[in-house]
């Protein structure tokens, strides 16, 4: 009899072990799941050949997997984050400087212009090309161009060419020709001169240019200023 009840309270033993330990088991699909999780997330971690120089830094996963509080409530968290990942820079900041800076453009040629150094005499030029003398001489001041081996200038004085009455000899004029091209005259001589109709001032050997303006109102006498080449 004693016998009889050893085994049965053994039997009722292993009986109640073997339903605690299947009520706490975690079931076939949840061990599955948390598995793949956990391979996949490897998987994820794993470092690539094919990867650039300039790709985005490698991916750092960690997993854990909670253990269940109860038989069918288990608990699966996966972290993932980048290592170190620099932040985001905006398109400026990436952007590459070129010396793209735009060509200043240099100052105005000047052309057709004659200026004296002091400043007093700053005139546009025009041309006179009527030898006969019939033509009025314009307002402005001009090269006659009719007086050949040197640059013959006129103006009138009272006009634009009053500012010559002040200059004297060492006085330096330049003129800018046509094409920008710059030319200086140092006045040596002045010396006033018969203003008749068809009379033009002699000019020594090595004189460069001559200015010529009315000393008169009615042009009987002009001022003429010899120069050379400064």
């Amino acid at each position: 009899m004693t016998m009889a009840l050893t085994r049965i309270g053994a039997r009722n033993q292993h009986a109640l072990v073997r339903q605690h330990q299947a009520t706490h088991r975690h079931p076939f699909w949840v061990r599955a799941v948390s598995g793949t999780i956990l391979a996949t997330v490897s998987w994820l971690a794993l470092p690539t050949d094919t990867a650039s120089a300039d790709a985005s830094p490698p991916l750092t996963v960690r997993a854990r997997v909670l253990p269940a509080t109860g038989p069918l409530n288990p608990h699966v968290i996966v972290a993932a984050h980048h290592a170190s990942a620099p932040p985001a820079r905006s398109p400026q900041a990436t952007a590459t400087h070129s010396n793209t800076s735009p060509i200043q453009p240099g100052p105005p040629v000047v052309r057709n212009r004659l200026v004296s150094s002091d400043g007093a005499l700053d005139v546009a030029l025009g041309v006179y090309n009527d030898c006969e003398g019939a033509t009025p001489l314009p307002a402005t001041a001009v090269i006659n161009v009719c007086v050949h081996g040197r640059t013959y200038f006129m103006g009138h004085n009272p006009g634009v060419f009053t500012p010559l009455m002040s200059l004297r000899a060492g006085s330096v004029l330049t003129w800018y020709d046509g094409t920008g091209q710059t030319h200086r005259f140092r006045v040596t001589a002045v010396h006033d001169d018969n203003g008749f109709k068809g009379v033009r001032p002699w000019a020594a050997p090595g004189i460069a240019a001559q200015f010529r303006t009315c000393l008169r109102p009615d042009g009987s006498v002009v001022r003429v200023l010899d120069a050379v080449s400064a």
